[in-house]
């Protein structure tokens, strides 16, 4: 072979090996990232996606394998895989090797090939392309771009409270108010935190795991989760952790307000009877995009004229609602409602026999 020939067929392999490269890594590899889901990670609800909040996104091919970041300084690029956040528009294919101009990158904290997590960065309220790179290669919607856009698309809020939630947790009332009680014989037991919900209805049997309450990751001060198996007491200060309050300057985003009421689940009326006290509200420094708000639980919520009078003596357990509603008005956002344990030890609150 002559050297034309030599160098002939060199210049043939530099100019096709990027081609087989690419066709590979969308073939053989099956590396053609496709979104389906987009949620807040906390709440998994599609309505509280927000600026600067942790969200999940779901698919298929979202990552070559599963990546896992090694501490919150989270990077744009986790193994393969990028997550592009468009204002206006998707990035066309010609942008395939770099952001478009009204596109920013979030960081990943968390990619598998069906899962992505990631904090969004700072956005104007409204409709956004979410747009899945892995390897180089944007996902197929976004490369079919024409001018109506084709990537998957998301309603991001400026700011929509979230907080994580635990499980499911059996409900602890086991001294009911008049007029009420436990709905289901075999309620009180302590039967600890599930991921769902195993009943769908009434059991016609035992109760093994009677399942039911939401829980919160709600914490006391020494970082225990508040559950069935340590509830909260009145007078005490607590945390809810969250995501989606948004830019926070000067202390707070929007008003905040973290009501209690009464768990409407077992029957009783469902009035407002009060708010914790709210002692501090911010964003927690070393992770993007969490949140904590540090309330205490009012001795008044037992007693006097947020609604109870009296409760009843001796010591028992009780289940509240807690839900966080921040901002006023129409642009007002309320965050999932957390069933919130108590238990009142004879003493803590005026009784009557």
């Amino acid at each position: 072979m002559d050297v034309f020939t030599r160098r002939t067929g060199d210049r043939a392999r530099a100019f096709a090996q990027p081609i087989l490269l690419a066709l590979c890594s969308m073939t053989c590899f099956g590396q053609i990232p496709k979104i389906t889901g987009v949620v807040s990670a906390a709440s998994f609800n599609s309505y509280q996606v927000a600026s600067g909040a942790y969200v999940s996104i779901f698919g298929s091919n979202l990552a070559d394998q599963t990546y896992q970041s090694p501490d919150a300084n989270y990077k744009t690029k986790l193994g393969s895989t990028e997550v592009l956040v468009c204002e206006t528009s998707p990035p066309t294919p010609a942008a395939r090797g770099v952001l478009g101009g009204t596109c920013s990158a979030a960081v990943v904290q968390y990619a598998s090939p069906g899962q992505i997590n990631v904090v969004l960065p700072s956005l104007s309220s409204g409709q956004k392309f979410i747009v899945a790179r892995v390897n180089g290669l944007l996902d197929a919607d976004a490369e079919a771009f024409n001018p109506t856009g084709k990537a998957f698309t998301a309603n991001v809020l400026s700011f929509s409270p979230a907080p994580f939630l635990a499980g499911r947790d059996c409900p602890i009332d086991s001294v009911p108010a008049s007029g009420g009680g436990p709905r289901w014989t075999g309620v009180n037991q302590n039967c600890g935190i599930f991921p769902q919900e195993p009943i769908p209805g009434p059991p016609s049997g035992p109760l093994i795991h009677p399942s039911r309450a939401n829980r919160g990751i709600v914490t006391d001060l020494s970082g225990k989760l508040i559950w069935s198996g340590n509830p909260a007491r009145l007078g005490q200060f607590y945390t809810v952790w969250l995501t989606g309050l948004g830019k926070i300057t000067n202390g707070i985003s929007a008003p905040i307000n973290v009501g209690v009421a009464d768990v409407p689940a077992y029957g009783y009326p469902n009035p407002t009877v009060g708010s914790f006290r709210v002692t501090y509200t911010g964003a927690v420094p070393q992770f993007p995009g969490l949140y904590q708000i540090n309330f205490q639980v009012p001795l008044e919520i037992g007693t006097g004229p947020l609604g109870y009078g009296a409760w009843p003596c001796g010591d028992y357990s009780w289940e509240l609602s807690l839900n966080v509603i921040q901002g006023s008005g129409f642009a007002s956002q309320s965050a999932s409602i957390l069933d919130f344990p108590l238990v009142i030890r004879n003493g803590d609150v005026a009784c009557k026999p």
